[in-house]
């Protein structure tokens, strides 16, 4: 998935942001969270791919599920993905 797309008035918007699961296994975490997207891995991050990302003091694997132009959260709070692990996509939208 391109993480360009076109706004209503035909100008490109780039997705700022990924949704991604953590791979920690606790039940009150299977949810998604918002992390910026870098510049230098916007053109090549894709939903399915393992990504490196800060969670509370430690850095963890997570999944990239989905992506968004907006977050509900204040975002000097929203932590930056830190790199892609496998740029493989594990699964697609169909799988989720």
């Amino acid at each position: 998935m391109p993480l360009e797309n076109w706004g209503g008035r035909g100008e490109k918007v780039m997705v700022k942001y990924a949704k991604i699961i953590v791979d920690i296994p606790i039940n009150q975490l299977d949810q998604t969270y918002d992390y910026l997207i870098p510049q230098g891995l916007a053109k090549s991050i894709s939903i399915g791919y393992a990504v490196l990302v800060p969670f509370g003091k430690r850095k963890v694997i997570g999944f990239v599920v989905g992506f968004s132009e907006k977050t509900d959260f204040e975002e000097d709070k929203i932590k930056n993905i830190i790199n892609i692990i496998l740029p493989i996509s594990l699964f697609d939208e169909k799988l989720l």
